[in-house]
């Protein structure tokens, strides 16, 4: 997931969650493929703050074309406070970061075929695009003029893609088990310039005050490759297992992911 912090302070191939991500407005909604989706198009705004300041706000949006052809972008720029300031300091009009992952629903899952990164602003731009070859097993990357390749299995995801395919895999789980219970899942990321473990632990069932009462969600923490907890999220069921709120404790100061608006199907 991404690392929750004031765009200043991100670096490249870090986006908000990378880790956090599930969302847009149907552009068309024709086509079988939109109407089998396992998760259908929508928008999803996101408040960010650091130790209850804002410091950004974030758009994540999903979108599915009739052929099977999904999008999946997560953009940010700072909170208007934030740019408020920056431009009355002469600092520029700030950070904008974005990240996407573009592919494919192929047997019913979300299957990623290109990663980008984007990171723009006062600070010298920053970029990653990674790209999957399914046929020969491998993935490559550019970052800053650097390449890699590596091999990579049939399940792996690209660091937004993930979201889709845990939010996909929770709402199969809630199914056959509506109460939860407790177990993790994992997931191979390409990450960094390398093949990542991504495991997120069911806490269960928790209340979050919402804009109608009381929200009923699912707590998780997630992990890379064995390390301590990175991350804990609330996704809602009632809204296709989306991330209602994330939060990242880092070095003593709370960083928060909240969502404030949500549109398209899976806002109904």
């Amino acid at each position: 997931m991404v690392g929750l912090r004031p765009m200043r302070a991100w670096e490249g191939g870090r986006g908000v969650f990378t880790a956090l991500a599930a969302l847009g407005i149907v552009i068309a909604m024709t086509g079988s493929a939109v109407a089998e989706a396992p998760i259908p198009p929508h928008r999803a705004e996101y408040l960010l703050s650091l130790d209850g300041l804002p410091f950004g706000v974030m758009t994540m949006e999903l979108t599915i074309d009739a052929e099977g052809g999904y999008r999946y972008r997560a953009h940010t720029v700072p909170h208007a406070a934030v740019a408020l300031m920056s431009q009355a300091l002469e600092l520029g009009d700030g950070v904008t970061q974005t990240e996407e992952s573009i592919g494919r629903l192929e047997g019913g899952r979300f299957h990623p075929r290109e990663y980008h990164f984007r990171r723009q602003g006062a600070e010298s731009g920053r970029g990653l695009d990674l790209s999957f070859d399914w046929g020969r097993g491998r993935a490559a990357m550019v970052s800053e003029g650097k390449p890699w390749s590596m091999e990579v299995p049939a399940e792996a995801q690209d660091k937004l893609s993930v979201l889709l395919a845990l939010r996909q895999d929770l709402g199969e789980a809630l199914i056959q088990h509506p109460d939860v219970g407790e177990g993790s899942r994992d997931y191979p990321v390409a990450d960094g310039g390398r093949l990542k473990t991504y495991s997120f632990r069911i806490l269960g069932r928790e209340s979050l005050p919402g804009p109608e009462g009381e929200r009923d969600t699912i707590a998780l923490e997630r992990s890379k490759d064995g390390r301590d907890r990175d991350y804990r999220l609330w996704l809602d069921p009632s809204l296709d297992q989306l991330p209602v709120r994330v939060e990242r404790d880092e070095a003593g100061r709370l960083y928060v992911m909240e969502l404030t608006r949500v549109t398209g199907p899976t806002s109904q």
